[in-house]
């Protein structure tokens, strides 16, 4: 198990998957604080639904389940606060046309255009 960030991945999640994929985070993450990874929706997908990115580095042991199929055991920081079953949604998600999207070593500017991805406009007066 490498402990060096090896990779990149840009993810992109629908709004309704937003809180799955906060637990999900959480599991994979390094910290009780991933289970704030995904904020709100400031994309919107090919179709017009909003969405939600995260574009960041990983070590190999994230990736680990996307081979395997399967989470690994919960990690003592998600203890409480990351659900299994919200986490395990989330995670075979990846395999469903509406689900969570992870796209590995792209460039963001990829991601998005891979993706058909737009920045939404904002309601703020500037």
């Amino acid at each position: 198990m490498s402990a060096e960030y090896t990779h990149s991945v840009f993810i992109k999640t629908p709004e309704s998957w937003i809180d799955s994929a906060n637990h999900l985070a959480c599991w994979q993450g390094e910290s009780a604080a991933d289970i704030n990874t995904f904020g709100a929706p400031g994309y919107l997908d090919a179709e017009g639904r909003p969405c939600t990115c995260v574009y960041t580095v990983v070590k190999d042991v994230f990736l680990a389940p996307t081979a395997s199929g399967q989470l690994g055991e919960i990690p003592v920081h998600a203890v409480g606060i990351a659900g299994q079953d919200k986490a395990q949604a989330a995670f075979d998600s990846l395999s469903e046309p509406d689900g969570i999207r992870m796209l590995i070593n792209v460039s963001v500017e990829e991601a998005l255009q891979q993706l058909g991805l737009t920045r939404m406009q904002s309601t703020e007066e500037v």
